[in-house]
């Protein structure tokens, strides 16, 4: 999640694309852990009920989200835009609180669009976008090293794998690796 401030500044220079593109599905370095699902805060007040805008919202497309601190009505604003830079409202106060504090401490809080109905902008704006909020994080990689438990006291071993012996360092007994499949 990007500050208003930087976030503005990548529209102008048209890099939210490129920003948000490491954080995509298909990027193997990264998983998405899906947070809640949540309708849009706002929508009747903003971009997203001009026609052209309302053409991009459709499932599956990636939103911005902007942390905005300095907002007015609710110190823990975060705002949703689309990759083009157009304001489509806010992830409602009662649920806004995690990600706030996540942006806060800048980890990358996305959202996706599970459903638009263009035919509710007039009656029900409030039900008409609904988002998947979403954390990208690093996948873990694979540690070369394994742990085991001694036989003898319990205590927790660690050893490099191929290593052809083990000593547990709180009984001092050496144990031989006979294998691992």
């Amino acid at each position: 999640m990007l500050p208003s401030s930087e976030f503005r500044q990548m529209v102008q220079e048209k890099r939210v694309g490129d920003w948000l593109g490491r954080h995509t599905p298909q990027n193997r370095r990264f998983k998405r852990v899906y947070l809640f699902e949540t309708r849009v805060a706002g929508f009747q007040y903003h971009e997203g009920k001009n026609p052209e805008v309302a053409a991009l919202l459709k499932p599956g497309v990636e939103l911005v989200l902007v942390r905005e601190p300095e907002n007015k009505y609710d110190e823990k604003a975060v705002a949703i835009y689309t990759k083009q830079g157009n304001h489509v409202g806010y992830i409602p106060r009662d649920e806004n609180h995690i990600p706030a504090a996540m942006a806060d401490q800048d980890l990358f809080i996305g959202a996706e669009i599970i459903r638009f109905r263009a035919d509710l902008v007039l009656i029900a704006p409030w039900e008409c976008l609904q988002v998947r909020v979403f954390q990208s994080m690093p996948k873990a990689r694979k540690s070369p090293f394994l742990s085991l438990i001694c036989p003898r006291c319990g205590g927790p071993m660690h050893f490099e794998a191929g290593a052809p012996t083990i000593k547990c360092p709180y009984c001092g007994v050496e144990h031989i690796l006979l294998g691992i499949k």
